[in-house]
């Protein structure tokens, strides 16, 4: 009994003590963390899989397996293709990389690239599935956090893309002037595609939220020429340079104009080069005078076509988008008038 009590006061017997019990917390630590990563491992493994019923390319499966190095080029490879619009071809080497690589890191680069196909080509489901997974998984990965919030808002899903967009807010710090232009946005979509508020409530706010946020404008004009043209009018009237708008005015029959018309002329000149009026006016757009000219001096039918150039990557579209489709930037296009022969 008294040995008992002498190995118990003995002071190695508490540093032993001590070691066991941190070399058990220690152990413990390595069996979750080792079984958080093979959780991890196997939904990856899991996602993947849920795609097998896609037809695998065997030929780039043997050369992985054969020359691992070759992933980078692959990756590229898809990427070129995905950019020139054969989307099936790049998502069939990714998910043919995908049944061949092991590593979650590699695993995690590839299901990226196969959701951003998926959402460029449209299969908005399957980029939402992929991206949420791997936010599951990682969820303080900002490019699929970013992805996501795109997914949801091209869904319509504004509220959930304005979530999205918080929690990439939390995760990596947005520049200050981008965030609350997203936030303002999906604050405007939401209001304008809430059915159950009445529309009264939404020019209302949607006016106040343009008189704050210019870059909108374009897209609340459209909304009131729909539902209101009163609004419309009242606050079209209110803008400096209707260049940008020419082409929502180009749409509007003559019976649907104000009667004061005439006194902006700017606006006026729009109506004059369509042909509602047969005054002469000084024409501040070069394009506007054209038609002007060749509808009375040409017996060339010459009409006015609209393109739209995004002000930050200047690349060119046929319609009108809040957001570029090419490089995501939100904000008006510059709208690009083309006096062009009718044939």
């Amino acid at each position: 009994m008294d040995n008992i009590v002498f190995i118990y006061r003995d002071p190695l017997f508490g540093i032993a003590i001590l070691i066991a019990i941190i070399a058990t917390i220690a152990l413990l630590d390595y069996s979750h963390n080792k079984y958080k990563a093979q959780k991890k491992s196997k939904s990856l493994r899991d996602l993947a899989k849920s795609y097998e019923h896609t037809t695998l390319n065997q030929d780039i499966v043997n050369f992985v397996q054969i020359s691992p190095k070759a992933l980078p080029s692959l990756m590229l490879i898809a990427k070129a293709h995905s950019q020139s619009g054969d989307s099936q071809t790049a998502i069939n080497i990714y998910l043919s990389l995908l049944e061949t690589i092991k590593d979650s890191k590699e695993k995690i680069n590839i299901l990226e690239a196969l959701g951003n196909t998926y959402l460029d080509a449209g299969f908005l489901q399957r980029a939402k599935d992929i991206f949420t997974q791997i936010l599951k998984t990682y969820p303080r990965n900002s490019n699929a956090m970013s992805s996501l919030m795109q997914t949801y808002e091209n869904m319509g899903e504004y509220q959930k893309a304005l979530e999205a967009l918080n929690c990439l807010d939390e995760i990596t710090p947005q520049n200050n002037q981008n965030f609350i232009n997203n936030k303002n946005y999906f604050y405007l979509m939401i209001l304008l595609n809430t059915h159950t508020i009445p529309i009264v409530t939404k020019i209302k706010n949607a006016i106040a939220i343009g008189n704050n946020n210019p870059i909108f404008r374009k897209h609340i004009l459209r909304f009131l020429k729909t539902y209101d043209l009163n609004a419309f009018w009242n606050y079209l009237l209110t803008m400096y340079n209707p260049k940008n708008i020419i082409d929502i005015l180009w749409e509007i029959p003559q019976q649907n104009l104000p009667k004061n018309i005439h006194e902006y002329p700017n606006i006026f000149e729009i109506f004059v080069a369509k042909g509602f009026f047969e005054e002469e006016v000084k024409f501040e757009f070069f394009e506007l005078e054209i038609l002007y000219l060749a509808r009375h001096y040409s017996k060339k039918q010459i009409n006015l076509n609209f393109e739209y150039r995004c002000h930050n990557c200047k690349s060119i579209f046929p319609f009108d988008s809040l957001r570029c489709p090419n490089c995501s930037d939100l904000g008006e296009m510059d709208l690009i008038l083309k006096p062009l022969e009718q044939k």
